[in-house]
């Protein structure tokens, strides 16, 4: 069950991970989106107010001063500010000498400032050789386009807050792991106590051991699983108790019967056997039962009797000769049981000890026999005598006292 409430953690940490990962990543990117839409509103702002200066000063036609004063802003935005005429030339630059740099009319944010009034361009510089955000306003004078300011920041320091701004979203989503990891901990040992007692108290119950209950404050279906778990413990305790009472009544019953009683599965096994069996057949029923009837009988004539019953059903009634362990002839009465379907799941076997009913039965013929046999001279006698009198000795009173007497 540990095992269990660590998966079931494992899996809460997973969902809650991946929830965190794309909400943190979705954010990012629109924090990121958003960062790089307010610096590119902030240059292109202060590019307007650059340009502003430019024409209210008229510095167009100044370039000395033009370059100074872009230095000066420049330093004070920190970005690079690039002046450009109508015609693409560089009129001012504060990173490069203007003289040298080449025609930028054909530059994409300059292309669309001139169309659009504003344009935004990320892009490698061939001449400070890094990549840089570039945003361009028109100069105008009245509706006219006079030229172009462009400012411009290295990439890198966009990207060095955006890393930042990662970092720090890492961390929240570290310190929301954690937080939330101990929390689903909390939520899983909750959910999985109350599961790990109740198994606890399931396994105790498959071992027959009744007496242990589930001992939990959880509500809902948890409580409602655990009290039935309960109230079954005690529902089961109180029936084992009442089928050992009846197991104790049959075994006293069975052991105290004069005529013994087998029990064949219908696997042709033996289930049960009495102590008034073991003596008929001289088996200790301890070392043989689940043994195959066949296997522990001595005597054929029942085994045979045993497996006609199971194949058929009938009653049965035979008497045996048992040679094992004293000579004994047995009365045999068998008789299958079924379940509700009908068929046929064992055979009752009821044995009665009538050796000495057989003995008397031979005693008594054979005393019919002696009697007759020594009662067949005297009456012979008797019969002459009287035959002989009623001839008319019975005239001759010697005679016939002498038969007489």
């Amino acid at each position: 069950m540990q095992k269990f409430r660590i998966r079931l953690n494992f899996v809460f940490l997973i969902i809650i991970g991946a929830l965190l990962l794309i909400l943190g990543i979705y954010f990012a990117k629109m924090l990121q989106s958003l960062y790089i839409d307010v610096l590119e509103e902030r240059l292109a702002t202060e590019a307007r107010i650059i340009a502003d200066d430019v024409q209210y000063a008229g510095l167009m036609t100044r370039t000395d001063l033009l370059q100074q004063r872009m230095k000066r802003f420049a330093d004070d935005i920190g970005a690079r500010i690039t002046v450009l005429d109508r015609q693409g030339d560089v009129l001012a630059d504060t990173e490069h000498d203007p003289a040298t740099l080449p025609n930028h009319a054909n530059r994409p944010e300059v292309r669309k400032a001139l169309e659009t009034g504003v344009g935004q361009a990320v892009r490698y510089s061939a001449t400070l050789h890094y990549d840089m955000m570039y945003v361009a306003v028109p100069l105008k004078q009245g509706q006219d386009i006079k030229g172009i300011v462009r400012a411009s920041i290295k990439v890198t320091r966009v990207q060095e807050t955006v890393k930042k701004l990662w970092m720090s979203l890492g961390g929240v989503l570290v310190f929301t792991m954690l937080l939330f990891g101990f929390i689903s901990t909390r939520i899983t040992k909750s959910i999985t106590q109350p599961i790990e007692e109740i198994t606890r108290v399931a396994r105790c119950i498959t071992r027959k051991e009744f007496k242990n209950r589930i001992r939990t404050n959880a509500k809902g279906e948890i409580g409602q699983l655990a009290q039935a778990i309960n109230f079954m413990a005690v529902s089961l305790e109180q029936q084992m108790s009442a089928i050992r009472e009846n197991e104790k009544r049959l075994e006293s019953i069975l052991n105290n019967m004069f005529s013994g009683m087998m029990l064949i599965s219908d696997t042709r096994r033996i289930a049960m056997m009495n102590t008034a069996a073991e003596q008929l057949l001289g088996y200790n029923a301890k070392d043989f039962l689940g043994h195959i009837h066949t296997e522990v009988g001595k005597n054929s004539g029942l085994s045979q009797l045993i497996d006609r019953c199971l194949e058929t059903g009938e009653k049965i009634r035979e008497e045996i000769h048992v040679y094992y362990p004293e000579e004994h002839i047995i009365d045999v009465n068998l008789g299958a049981y079924t379940n509700e379907e009908g068929e046929i799941k064992g055979v009752i076997v009821l044995l009665h000890d009538i050796t000495a009913i057989r003995r008397l039965e031979k005693m008594r013929s054979e005393f019919v026999a002696n009697v007759s046999h020594e009662l067949k001279t005297p009456i012979t006698s008797i019969k002459g005598f009287t035959e002989t009198l009623l001839d008319g000795a019975l005239e001759d009173p010697d005679i016939s006292r002498s038969f007489l007497t």
